[in-house]
């Protein structure tokens, strides 16, 4: 009901941002103004219009930054779980549009009728330790019945173990995650290939390491207003591998 209340009450107010082009070393990267903190809203978005023209304008005739501050770090991101039925509905209607009922059905589908993953009404991300033993086989039957696996196979480490198996956090139904049967697949098409798909990239990801990068954030003074311009590195690909937007083939030539 709060929820509710918050979105019917919700009145939109209108917020400036400025976006600056700096060049260095002939590389060029855009930096954020960062306004005063008694000029802008609980998200840090500035609602001072004069303020924010003139600031455009000083920057504008200043036409250089110095350098305040250089900050660069190591982030190292974890596999996420294996699917709950509520996040793979969650995950669907983001990626493919799919309503909570049509994610259901066609999981029950991939589950009852193609016997390609495992019991969808799970709301565990987790799986039994004694499940482990069988992933050499359920990865290498996956990576048969896929040609478009074949780049990431090398990858893979059926020894891995994630966090995903902790027998202390399984419920009454583990995670949802494909099955060796693989003789379904060719024939999945559309929607529930789709679905399939996202459901074996939570497996897979569980034998590759942390996706690793390196933030670089960089503070600017322009003309006595502050910018920030932030960079992303990636080490180590990691999980994101498997993931299907990185198994999908280039488009183009």
């Amino acid at each position: 009901m709060d929820r509710d209340r918050s979105i019917a009450n919700f009145v939109p107010a209108p917020y400036w941002a400025i976006d600056v082009r700096l060049l260095h070393d002939n590389q060029a990267f855009i930096a954020q103004w960062r306004a005063p903190s008694d000029a802008c809203d609980d998200q840090d978005r500035c609602l001072n219009q004069p303020l924010a023209q003139q600031a455009a304008e000083a920057m504008r005739s200043a036409a250089s930054a110095r350098l305040v501050k250089l900050r660069t770090e190591r982030i190292r991101e974890v596999a996420p779980l294996p699917f709950d039925l509520g996040t793979l509905q969650e995950i669907c209607s983001k990626k493919l549009g799919l309503g909570a009922q049509e994610t259901l059905d066609i999981a029950q589908s991939l589950y009852e009728t193609h016997k390609v993953i495992t019991y969808p009404r799970s709301d565990c991300g987790y799986l039994p330790n004694s499940q482990h033993g069988e992933a050499a086989g359920i990865i290498a039957a996956l990576c048969k019945a896929d040609p478009t696996l074949a780049s990431l196979s090398p990858h893979l480490d059926p020894q891995r173990r994630s966090r995903a198996w902790n027998d202390g956090k399984v419920t009454a139904h583990h995670g949802i995650i494909p099955t060796a049967a693989v003789r379904g697949v060719e024939r999945l098409t559309g929607k529930p290939r789709a679905v399939y798909t996202l459901i074996r990239a939570r497996y897979l990801a569980q034998f590759l390491p942390n996706h690793e990068y390196d933030r670089t954030q960089a503070d600017f003074d322009c003309a006595g207003h502050a910018l920030r311009a932030v960079g992303k590195q990636i080490v180590e690909p990691g999980w994101k591998r498997a993931m299907p937007e990185a198994l999908a083939p280039a488009k183009g030539r």
